[in-house]
């Protein structure tokens, strides 16, 4: 245990053959991240990394079934990704495994899910309580279907006060793909503190009478991070909690222009149900894709996922993402946008979502919504579309893809 717990911390002196602690450096960052409050496992995430050493330690700190979950690692380049390879979990050696990650380093993180989860994990940098000095608004993607009916709740806002002893969280509000305001219930104060995943600060909350809490981590230059821990509950509808990131709101209007041309690596995530992309009933898919500069048209990002799900393969060049108009009152959302993906499995034809690529393959092509920024002067991008098919295990509610990107 004491290996597992040092392991969770700043980083600990390696010896031997041990595999279950970090070698020490003085070049660590660490990162607060969301959890996919799914089966067993609820609750924050912290990761460590040393880019000096090339070590890696992932913890769930909320794992339900008692002890927390590390796993420790070393890490690689692979393509535009990082690749974390496990070399030590204290969890069934069956999960000794190998995931990508994207980062921005001291600032933001996203992975693959590491265990049986339902989302990536998104993280924040986080190594204090007070990362801005006045109410500052952050631009929101829930991940997932939504923590409650209607499903589609997708994007929204919140502004937080950090310069004071409580958080506070004004203006809480999010919203479907085509602008239904969902109406969420405002944050209570939030009271941060350091945990052993970094500083965090929890928010008391109650769903349909029950107590839950969700914690918020913000990184240095502005990405933010809410999980919201189910505490082993799940809602009368069925639907777990999901957790939401966001990017600080920039503070002009952003060059759409510059952010379309830019070159971006990340995930696209589709939720719970057989993609146009992949056969069913592979229900929950997380792919690598990358978005060339290079291939962006004059008002499109074109990109693509990587074969096998392998980045050091050449990408796909058949995803278009059109922005369309950035919304006038808040700048870096583009709340019209529309996305083409591949449809080898042709669900879309004869629908009104079917087209034709320029190869003459067919493709779907579904509302959007996007939410950019550029911390640090670094584009991040969050993309949320509606698949309207059927879901293949749950019945005929719609789902959402979703597209996680940050600037190479």
């Amino acid at each position: 245990m004491s290996a597992v717990l040092c392991a969770s911390l700043m980083g600990c002196a390696k010896t031997g053959n041990d595999n279950t602690t970090i070698p020490a450096s003085a070049q660590v960052d660490n990162y607060v991240g969301t959890q996919p409050s799914a089966g067993v496992f609820s609750g924050v995430m912290g990761m460590t990394i040393d880019h000096a050493t090339n070590y890696f330690n992932l913890i769930d700190t909320g794992y339900i079934g008692g002890t927390p979950i590390n796993f420790v690692g070393t890490l690689s380049k692979a393509g535009p990704f990082e690749k974390l390879s496990s070399t030590y979990t204290n969890y069934p050696v069956s999960y000794l495994t190998s995931f990508y990650a994207v980062e921005v380093p001291g600032d933001a993180a996203i992975l693959e899910q590491a265990e049986n989860g339902e989302t990536p994990e998104v993280f924040a940098e986080s190594n204090g309580c007070r990362p801005f000095t006045s109410p500052t608004t952050f631009q929101l993607i829930q991940l997932g279907p939504g923590s409650n009916e209607p499903l589609l709740q997708a994007y929204g806002s919140v502004t937080v006060n950090t310069a004071q002893t409580n958080w506070t969280f004004t203006n809480f509000d999010m919203l479907q793909i085509d602008g239904t305001d969902d109406k969420p219930a405002a944050l209570a104060n939030g009271a941060c503190a350091q945990a052993s995943e970094g500083y965090v600060t929890t928010i008391p909350a109650t769903l349909d009478g029950q107590s839950i809490v969700y914690s918020v981590a913000i990184s240095p230059n502005g990405y933010f991070i809410m999980d919201r821990d189910r505490n082993d509950f799940t809602n009368k509808n069925g639907e777990v909690l999901t957790p939401i990131i966001g990017v600080i709101e920039p503070s002009s209007p952003l060059n759409t222009s510059s952010l379309m041309a830019a070159s971006y690596a990340g995930f696209e995530y589709d939720f719970d149900h057989a993609s146009p992309q992949v056969p069913a009933p592979n229900l929950t898919t997380i792919q690598p894709v990358y978005f060339s500069g290079s291939n962006a048209a004059k008002t499109q990002m074109v990109g693509g996922i990587f074969p096998n799900g392998d980045p050091t393969q050449t990408p796909g060049a058949d995803i278009e993402v059109n922005l369309g108009a950035q919304d006038t009152k808040h700048n870096g959302l583009y709340p019209l946008a529309a996305v083409t993906i591949p449809d080898p499995n042709s669900e879309c034809v004869n629908t009104p979502y079917g087209g034709t690529g320029a190869s003459g393959s067919p493709t779907c092509t579904f509302r959007a919504v996007a939410v950019a920024g550029n911390p640090n002067g670094k584009y991040a991008l969050f993309i949320a579309m509606e698949n309207p098919f059927t879901n293949v295990e749950r019945g005929t509610f719609p789902y959402l893809i979703q597209f996680l990107l940050y600037q190479q």
